[in-house]
């Protein structure tokens, strides 16, 4: 009597013997755990380490150690300008002689902070002396050619003196000044002097006593038990006022304060822990490039402008939760406004632009050199300028064009603009009424003087 085995043997009748399976369930499992180990040694090979030089790439992985291949080639493929082929170097390590002259890390002049430098060479920087960190990164008084003024590093200084065909050797950089002592000793102006006075809140509404509040490094002071802080009276200029507290989040707000200008800045600061972020990315509508250098101002419980990645990413990090208007614009782009809520935590949000129709106002920033107040060849195109639409900060003129666009709505509108110690008059102007199909460009161009001459 032939016996069977249940499930797993087969019976030949012919030979009256039993016959095993040729795959059993250790055999199965053994050549499955044989397969899965085959593929990822084949990714592992696929994926090479390597050094990644292309300047103009992200810093996460440029002049990084064992930068994949695959990671690499991602950033390349964002920058039209990259050649993946020369931009890395496969089975290196960047800390390698051969990329010295590239890869060192360094102190940036452009920013002093630290970047490889080819970074800083890209940025348009140099590297820091050793030793000269504080003739280099700290606050002074440039005085070039037609400019004079209170700059916040070095760098500063010589793009003024480059921009009028000057040498970096040709300027006079001196530290230890206040804004007021550069104007009045070295520049010789002599303004009205302008104030500053507010409060501190917590999210509560309560004054916060001991804050300080930070006008420059070299200007401070401190809040009293009702949370109101003051100033004694300073120079005019563009100032980044900051003001912290231990236990609560920093906040910053950039003002420009007029000559003899009384100005009124409270601040609501958050607890540290309860914070919130913005990150995405930016893209084409159409193409779905993505763009970088795309302006992106907020304005809510805290503000500020930051830019785009050359990736099209951004990120706006550690700030109080709350109500913000998101502004972003790019020159070529229509420009979009958003209001969103920042929640505690992360908030993502892509946006796209359109290389479409533009409303708004489009020109150029200038120092009138010669006086004229008419724009004519003798006068200086300058970048950096904060453009100001109906009091409120939109911008900066761009770099190398002096370039700036804001989109507005239609009706009536005053425009000015500032640049060290100079200001332009407040030009009125109106976007019309018109079809929605129809765009009208508004062109601008106006000069910015030290001395508050009218500019046509």
């Amino acid at each position: 009597m032939v016996r069977t085995q249940k499930e797993v043997a087969i019976v030949d009748g012919s030979q009256g013997c039993t016959k095993k399976p040729f795959l059993n369930k250790k055999t199965f499992f053994l050549m499955l755990l044989f397969l899965v180990f085959i593929a990822i040694a084949s990714n592992a090979v696929l994926a090479v380490d390597g050094c990644y030089i292309y300047a103009g790439g992200s810093e996460d992985y440029v002049c990084q150690n064992s930068v994949s291949d695959v990671d690499a080639q991602a950033d390349c493929d964002l920058n039209s300008g990259c050649d993946f082929a020369t931009a890395f170097v496969p089975g290196v390590v960047c800390s390698d002689s051969q990329f010295d002259g590239v890869c060192d890390s360094i102190i940036c002049s452009v920013d002093c902070e630290t970047h490889s430098l080819a970074v800083c060479e890209e940025l348009g920087g140099q590297e820091v002396p050793d030793g000269s960190f504080d003739d280099w990164c700290t606050e002074g008084c440039c005085n070039v050619g037609l400019f004079c003024g209170f700059v916040g590093l070095r760098s500063v200084c010589i793009d003024e003196a480059i921009s009028q065909g000057f040498t970096s050797s040709s300027i006079e950089y001196t530290l230890g000044y206040t804004q007021q002592q550069c104007e009045e000793s070295i520049c010789g102006v002599v303004l009205a002097d302008a104030t500053l006075q507010g409060y501190v809140f917590n999210s509560s509404g309560l004054p916060i006593e001991g804050a300080t509040v930070e006008l420059t490094s070299l200007i401070s002071t401190t809040t009293g038990s009702n949370g109101q802080y003051s100033f004694s009276p300073f120079a005019q200029g563009t100032y980044s006022i900051t003001v912290s507290k231990e236990g609560y989040l920093d906040q910053s707000v950039t003002l420009f304060l007029s000559s003899a200008q009384s100005t009124e800045e409270n601040f609501t600061l958050a607890p540290l822990g309860v914070t919130g972020s913005i990150s995405g990315i930016i893209t084409d509508e159409i193409t779905t490039d993505t763009l970088g250098a795309v302006s992106i101002c907020y304005d809510g419980p805290t503000g500020n402008c930051i830019l785009s990645a050359s990736g099209g990413e951004y990120v706006i990090e550690n700030i109080p939760p709350g109500e913000y208007r998101l502004a972003l614009s790019k020159y070529g782009y229509s420009s979009i406004q958003e209001d969103i809520i920042v929640l505690e935590g992360e908030n993502t949000i892509d946006f796209t632009l359109n290389q479409g129709v533009f409303q708004g106002i489009i020109g150029r920033t200038y120092i009138d050199s010669n006086q004229n107040n008419v724009q004519d060849a003798n006068d200086q195109l300058v970048y950096g300028a904060k453009i100001y639409i109906d009091d409120i900060f939109k911008g900066n003129s761009q770099h190398p064009s002096g370039e700036y666009q804001v989109a507005l709505d239609t009706g009536l509108h005053e425009i000015y603009a500032t640049y060290q110690d100079y200001e332009s008059d407040e030009i009125e102007f109106a976007i019309p009424i018109v079809p929605d199909v129809f765009v009208y460009p508004l062109l601008l161009n106006f000069c910015i003087w030290r001395f508050y001459i009218n500019c046509a």
